[in-house]
């Protein structure tokens, strides 16, 4: 049965995400064609969600495919006299993604490796490639202060952990432990997304001993049947996304149940194949959906505020997307792309696994042309 994107139908007029609003009601955004077809530098023309005349609260602003994105370009004149670089890296299998310091950690499983791309320096470079921290399937990547990376490779069944350098430092999970589709970082805590057991284990992040697991039985409120996706909020609560179950599943800081974001479904605030989740400082819950190809953003209550993306091949839009990721660090890196008007808050990053476009990189904030209701 082929899937459709959320009906639009039912839509009245649009609030954009404020802390402590009422229900706002969803606008299906797609990018509308204009500017450059290429990745790298933003279209000419400003891409906003939602589209005018409503206020924007997110500028699509670039995309990242290959080293011809992030390394300095050639001079002209060895472009004229050898021709383009023949040794240009590309991403290929794009899964998982984190930002730390300038850089854009990757998890590339078609090559088996992390791919980084380093905007300060300009570089493009490979992680994981030999020895014993050899990756086999890396899905996802979570990095934490000290710039220690995280990766849960699903095929090896492992998590992987690297140094502020990038050179391997330890290995996670013993024979038939967990079969990790996430990790994310919390302090001491290493949460573990385990669909094996169908459960969230916390381990410490220095030693892998495990400290806990969240496995809520099932005729228990919460019971996860396929977790694939996790995220914390502010306030320390953990959001798992069951992909079957097409729900975003919430807990507290303890283990406990506290609600369901989301249901099966192709209307404005459900889902058909939810994946990647992030939670921003204001408590707002972003969800991308491979088969819809969109993001959704729901308020702190878990209703639908704001929807972006969309399928399609231009800018903006998304290809079967599976990671999305908040950051109010790196502005500095994409403000340039920004319209003048549109003040950038903190950056959004959605992973695509096919299309012209591997990475796509918004920018929410608040545009000097318009008002916003508070």
């Amino acid at each position: 049965m082929s899937v459709k994107p959320p009906d639009t139908t039912r839509v009245g007029s649009h609030r954009a995400p404020q802390a402590g609003t009422r229900r706002g009601p969803f606008l299906l955004c797609l990018a509308f064609a204009a500017g450059c077809a290429g990745t790298g530098p933003g279209p000419e023309k400003a891409i906003f969600y939602p589209p005018p005349p409503e206020p924007p609260r997110l500028q699509y602003l670039t995309s990242f495919s290959s080293s011809r994105d992030v390394e300095v370009a050639a001079n002209p004149l060895d472009k004229f006299l050898f021709g383009e670089d023949p040794k240009e890296k590309t991403i290929l299998g794009p899964y998982g993604l984190a930002w730390h310091e300038g850089k854009i950690y990757v998890c590339d499983v078609a090559q088996a490796v992390v791919l980084r791309l380093d905007l300060k320096a300009g570089k493009f470079e490979a992680v994981g490639r030999g020895g014993a921290g050899s990756l086999q399937k890396p899905i996802k990547i979570a990095i934490d202060e000290r710039g220690h990376k995280y990766v849960a490779d699903h095929d090896r069944a492992r998590v992987v952990v690297f140094g502020p350098d990038d050179v391997h430092l330890a290995t996670f999970g013993q024979p038939g432990q967990f079969r990790p589709t996430d990790v994310l970082v919390d302090g001491n805590d290493l949460y573990v997304c385990d669909i094996s057991q169908n459960e969230v284990e916390v381990l410490d992040r220095d030693s892998g001993a495990v400290r806990r697991a969240i496995h809520p039985k099932s005729e228990e409120p919460g019971f996860l049947r396929k977790p694939t996706n996790l995220a914390l909020d502010g306030g320390r609560n953990l959001y798992v996304v069951d992909t079957i179950d097409c729900r975003v599943t919430v807990f507290d800081p303890a283990g406990k149940f506290l609600r369901y974001i989301g249901a099966a479904g192709d209307v404005a605030g459900q889902f058909a194949r939810p994946k990647g989740i992030a939670v921003d400082r204001a408590g707002f819950v972003y969800v991308v959906d491979a088969a819809f190809e969109n993001c959704q953003i729901f308020d702190p209550k878990g209703e639908i505020a704001l929807s972006f993306g969309g399928p399609g091949d231009v800018p903006g839009t998304m290809v079967l997307p599976t990671k999305v990721a908040v950051s109010e660090e790196g502005l500095d890196f994409f403000t340039r792309y920004a319209a003048p008007e549109f003040k950038l808050q903190y950056l959004v990053f959605v992973v695509n696994q096919y299309g012209p476009r591997k990475v796509n990189v918004y920018g929410f904030g608040r545009s000097a042309k318009h008002q916003y209701p508070e």
